[in-house]
């Protein structure tokens, strides 16, 4: 096995336990299709120093996924050309450790894939039904 395999394999594990969590994904088709990943998920406040007279703070929002349990879980991520697919309205949810549940959606151009360990980090954004 070459060894950008077994690492991709590894974080595929390594995403899978301890601190992961199950993050439902949600295909903007109709009808939806949903599926299952283990992954990292995350909601981060950012403050901004001061523009001006105006402090900013944000808040910044991003799951990372292994594209083998992606793949396991039974979801298509890449084209017939090896590009990986557009996963924009995307919905996603995931229960964090507080045990409140929030749908969030994939952002344009949010999944940022590595393709030397196979691990994809979405950038995602509140959704409002």
């Amino acid at each position: 096995m070459d060894l950008l395999k077994l690492v991709a394999k590894d974080n595929a594990y390594i995403t899978s336990i301890d601190f992961a969590t199950n993050i439902l994904f949600v295909s903007p088709a109709s009808p939806p299709v949903s599926h299952t990943v283990p992954g990292y998920a995350g909601k981060h406040a950012i403050m901004v120093d001061k523009i001006g007279f105006i402090s900013v703070n944000t808040k910044k929002a991003s799951i990372t996924v292994s594209e083998i349990n992606m793949l396991a879980a039974g979801m298509v991520t890449r084209n017939e050309a090896g590009d990986l697919m557009a996963f924009e309205n995307y919905l996603v949810s995931w229960t964090d450790q507080s045990g409140q549940n929030k749908v969030y959606k994939i952002q344009a151009n949010g999944g940022q894939p590595d393709e030397n360990n196979g691990i994809i980090t979405f950038i995602i954004g509140y959704y409002t039904a």
